[in-house]
């Protein structure tokens, strides 16, 4: 009984030094961008030993794929929040306006740090594998309230205004792009 409390206190303990260096990660990402996460960078921003990251992961590539992940969680529990609004309130183009000004107004900074770890997934090709989930998951989704050639069109309006935002420091509030998604839901076949 009391090794499984130490081992379940351990399992605790590692879980969270795991999550404190991907929480560090994102802020190198944030403050200088996807080529200076270093394992020597992180560490000092974490405030932990350089040992600490080679413990919890092998290479820079696998620390790549777990900050992807978080980043990958972190934005589809934004989306469920919109989903969740548009089957209660029936309107999916204001959810998704609604969702679009959180992301590129309130929530920006993480923004672009997902879309910097989105993109980067170009060169880690494991990451690759999440990017694409990370896509695919958004429009299935949205093929709950529409056809899935709507569904796509509106995930890649949705994505290429996430994008621009990030790249180009664009803020995009409801009312701006609520007809964009009304025009989409309206008009594709």
């Amino acid at each position: 009984m009391q090794e499984s409390r130490s081992e379940n206190l351990q399992a605790a303990r590692s879980h969270a030094m795991r999550q404190k260096i991907i929480e560090a990660t994102h802020q190198v990402i944030g403050e200088k961008g996807v080529p200076a996460v270093t394992f020597r960078s992180v560490a000092q921003v974490a405030g932990v030993a350089l040992g600490s990251l080679s413990y919890h992961f092998a290479d820079k590539n696998e620390l790549m794929l777990a900050a992807t992940e978080f980043s990958k969680t972190r934005f589809l529990m934004r989306c469920q929040v919109a989903w969740q609004a548009a089957e209660h309130n029936g309107d999916l183009a204001a959810s998704l306006a609604e969702l679009i000004e959180e992301l590129t107004v309130r929530t920006r900074d993480e923004l672009v740090v997902d879309y910097e770890l989105f993109l980067a997934a170009f060169y880690h090709p494991k990451s690759r594998i999440v990017s694409a989930e990370w896509s695919h998951e958004t429009i299935r989704d949205l093929m709950r309230f529409t056809s899935a050639d709507k569904a796509n069109l509106l995930a890649y309006t949705f994505e290429g205004l996430c994008l621009h935002a990030a790249k180009l420091g664009k803020m995009y509030f409801a009312d701006d792009v609520l007809p964009l998604f009304r025009i989409v839901l309206d008009r594709a076949p």
